[in-house]
């Protein structure tokens, strides 16, 4: 069975949450809505209470034994660590992820664990999912659900085969508050749609960009987009044209998309990382029998050619 290193409690943090967020904006950092935070590690004041390798062995300096009769002072590789933790105040129910190991095994193979939330680099999201699926357990995938085609038909056989064919895609913007006003407004005709990502560069080396790991920034980020395209027309693409650039470093990270959806609408994704950043990150601009919907970063929606145009904006973005 595992052993416990230590345990701790976030209320003996030095620094409290707001103090951390303070310090990060103050120097430029660009935190926004939904960003993973990290506080550092979370030490009590007794040996039982400490938080990590380097605290318990003072830098190296002290070895302890584990019950095997191993004796550390570091890691080594093969170590299979878990963490757990959760969120909960008097009264209140308990959330958050309570479980994280290092080593896919705990996860894949529990009986415990009902559903999976995929969050890892874009080349080890098909062979997750397919083995989640096979469990019979709930998936929750970030973007993209897969790199190939080949992967895609794979995901396609055990989905219809699985026990429990639960399998949602990390495409939140079809979810967020102004996009169901936006439908409310623009519905029912043929559309129109026009969805611009400033998305800004990348370093030359950078994952995403890596074909085999990331599958580069159109597979790897500008589904979103089209997803979100067919979800406010609400009709499935047909036919899809696209071009593109070639940057100074090879890769092609700006393109047009142009798609055609058997509802017959029209919907064109430019994708561009070579904007001013001085620009809105997302606009979105939707026509469709006589009335045209312009969304800013999903934090702005206006509505021209109803009886009274509609304007909304929210204190923050929402997506």
């Amino acid at each position: 069975p595992p052993q416990l290193l230590g345990e701790s409690n976030f209320a003996q943090s030095y620094w409290s949450t707001a103090q951390m967020v303070t310090h990060h904006t103050v120097n430029g950092c660009n935190l926004m809505p939904g960003d993973f935070f990290g506080s550092g590690t979370q030490s009590g004041t007794s040996e039982a209470e400490l938080g990590s390798m380097l605290e318990i062995t003072q830098g190296g300096k002290n070895e302890f034994e584990l019950r095997n009769g191993e004796r550390r002072r570091f890691l080594q590789d093969g170590d299979r660590i878990i963490m757990t933790g959760r969120c909960e105040a008097p009264g209140a129910a308990r959330f958050g992820f309570e479980f994280c190991p290092t080593y896919e095994e705990a996860i894949c193979g529990s009986e415990e664990i009902d559903t999976d939330f995929v969050a890892t680099r874009h080349d080890s999201h098909a062979r997750y999912v397919t083995a989640a699926l096979t469990e019979g357990k709930n998936v929750y995938v970030e973007k993209p659900l897969c790199l190939t085609e080949a992967e895609l038909d794979e995901i396609r056989g055990v989905y219809g085969e699985a026990e429990r064919p639960f399998l949602m895609i990390g495409f939140n913007r079809r979810f967020a508050p102004l996009t169901g006003m936006l439908r409310e407004r623009i519905a029912g005709a043929p559309m129109v749609m026009l969805y611009r990502v400033n998305a800004g560069p990348l370093p030359p080396d950078h994952w995403a960009l890596d074909p085999d790991v990331g599958g580069g920034r159109i597979v790897g980020e500008a589904c979103h987009f089209i997803d979100y395209l067919t979800f406010v027309n609400g009709s499935l693409p047909v036919t899809v044209q696209a071009a593109g650039l070639r940057d100074s470093t090879g890769w092609g990270e700006t393109a047009s998309i142009v798609i055609s959806f058997a509802n017959g609408s029209v919907g064109t994704v430019h994708y561009c990382s070579n904007s001013s950043r001085g620009m809105p990150k997302e606009y979105v601009e939707i026509s469709a029998a006589g009335v045209t919907a312009a969304l800013t970063d999903f934090r702005e929606l206006e509505v021209y050619g109803e009886k009274r145009d509609f304007r909304k904006k929210l204190a923050v973005q929402d997506k």
